[in-house]
């Protein structure tokens, strides 16, 4: 019990006698990769586990996940991505569970259409979503309509997110095939 162990031994820095349980009792069965324990052979990664745990919440806070991370990695890495890979971010801070949120693709893209036309338009030239069809229980921001292009537009991509502070990155047809953000100002300085 590692809790009894660290009430029995104030003295050890805990994760030096975290290391020191894992190789006593179980490095023989398991592998271990910073705070990761799996089956020995099994690779887990910190994105797999940050997505999962994204999953297990209908709505969930950044700084709840960043928590999470810290908590078993000691950095902030993969849970923003893993987020963003997995629901729909619907402001700032905040991502719900696809299964929560129902947009009407077609107006949506003519929406969008009103601004990028068949050109690479950055995601914060957007000055108003007025024209953007009604969303129940949400309201248009730059956040939702980067998970939208990303995740449900059949017209439209968006590439250069997620920022954890604000909004980075632009919209572009679909038909583009723009593969990476250094990709996408190459097209643009062109």
């Amino acid at each position: 019990n590692v809790d009894e162990s660290q009430s029995l031994n104030p003295g050890i820095n805990s994760y030096a006698l975290k290391t020191l349980l894992f190789d006593r009792y179980l490095s023989g069965t398991y592998s271990r990769r910073r705070s990761l324990i799996a089956q020995a052979g099994v690779r887990i990664r910190m994105y797999d586990v940050m997505k999962d745990y994204c999953l297990e919440f209908e709505k969930i806070s950044l700084a709840e996940i960043e928590a999470y991370e810290r908590e078993i990695s000691g950095n902030f890495a993969y849970g923003l991505r893993a987020a963003f890979d997995s629901m729909v971010r619907i402001d700032k801070t905040t991502f719900v569970n696809r299964d929560l949120i129902t947009f009407d693709i077609d107006a949506t893209d003519r929406a969008i259409a009103l601004y990028a036309k068949n050109c690479i338009c950055p995601i914060a030239d957007i000055p108003s979503f007025t024209s953007f069809p009604y969303v129940e229980g949400y309201s248009w921001n730059v956040f939702l309509l980067d998970s939208f292009c990303a995740h449900y537009s059949k017209k439209y991509r968006s590439i250069g997110g997620p920022a954890q502070k604000g909004i980075i990155g632009a919209i572009y047809p679909a038909e583009m095939k723009i593969s990476s953000y250094s990709d996408l100002l190459a097209q643009v300085a062109s």
